[in-house]
């Protein structure tokens, strides 16, 4: 049974970044796919949130809450103007999401093959940092995130944009929240590691 969901999840990934791919060279096309990825995206959090559960229903508290505290403050930071979004910035964090991209399909595509890299997935201080990294990144996207949604209110774009600007934002939430359940889980690794 946990193997089917296994392939069902890949399954739903692929076609979920399928999608994506399709929507962000045809940006019309994301009428259709915001509500789709949605609901992928959907039954992937429930899931991946499960299997946290099953070690302590902690880590999905920590992930919802640091996931809420972390948009809510991005967002009075950038509507008050205390962050200003430069075209620099969104150069700089565009460079830092797709290498973090090319990064999660490097892993992918060497598993494919047998290749495991245990460090990446051991709680250990290089993993830490790393995701920590990552959780900085997710966040930084959001003031991207935030920049279009308010350049599309300004230019009065076609409709179909606020789905794109709609199903980016959503993108990134889940992003973070994933990447806050992971580093919850190798924070509480580190610290049962230390107690024995």
């Amino acid at each position: 049974m946990l193997s089917m969901n296994i392939e069902l999840l890949i399954c739903l990934v692929i076609i979920g970044v399928i999608i994506i791919l399709i929507t962000n060279f045809y940006p019309k096309f994301s009428i259709v796919s915001a509500p789709s990825i949605s609901i992928i995206q959907g039954i992937l959090v429930g899931a991946i949130s499960l299997r946290y559960a099953l070690i302590s229903w902690d880590f999905i508290f920590t992930a919802a809450v640091g996931t809420c505290a972390i948009v809510f403050s991005v967002s009075f930071l950038y509507i008050t103007k205390i962050i200003k979004v430069s075209h620099k910035l969104i150069s700089i964090i565009s460079t830092l999401t797709s290498g973090v991209l090319i990064f999660y399909m490097l892993i992918w595509v060497l598993k494919l093959f047998g290749v495991s890299l245990p460090y990446l997935h051991e709680a250990n201080p290089l993993t830490l940092v790393f995701t920590l990294v990552i959780v900085l990144v997710a966040t930084l996207t959001l003031l991207a995130d935030f920049r279009y949604i308010e350049y599309m209110a300004e230019h009065n774009l076609a409709k179909h944009m606020e789905w794109y600007a709609a199903l980016s934002l959503l993108v990134t939430i889940v992003w973070l929240y994933v990447e806050l359940l992971r580093l919850s889980r190798i924070v509480y690794l580190i610290l049962i590691g230390r107690q024995h």
